[in-house]
């Protein structure tokens, strides 16, 4: 039988820690090589990524880890909604449904066919 996939705010904490923090890993490589053009395409209206950037850009100074888990302290429900906007399902252990490198290629191969 096939695992149900769920959208990031239905997960246990256990599992919502791991989504978020492979997430947060993604995003936060991407924020540091400038390069969120493809990310910024799913929050138009609601600034979840000013208020995740605005902390990243405070805690510049922090090593990777602390600066990824103050990130996800101070702005877990900018990532929740983010994650939601995105539309990325998870399965029962926070693992995304498409790993996020592949998520990302796909989608920037399909941006640069438009």
């Amino acid at each position: 039988m096939a695992e149900n996939l769920v959208p990031v705010d239905e997960l246990d904490e256990s599992a919502q820690t791991t989504a978020l923090t492979d997430f947060a890993n993604f995003y936060i490589t991407l924020w540091r090589r400038n390069n969120l053009e493809l990310i910024t395409q799913y929050d138009q209206q609601h600034g979840y990524i000013q208020d995740i950037n605005r902390e990243l850009a405070t805690n510049r100074s922090f090593t990777p880890e602390r600066e990824r888990d103050t990130s996800i302290q101070f702005s877990k429900n900018d990532y929740i909604r983010l994650l939601d906007e995105i539309g990325i399902k998870f399965h029962s252990t926070g693992n995304p449904e498409t790993d996020w490198s592949t998520w990302y290629d796909q989608h920037f191969a399909a941006l640069s066919r438009s």
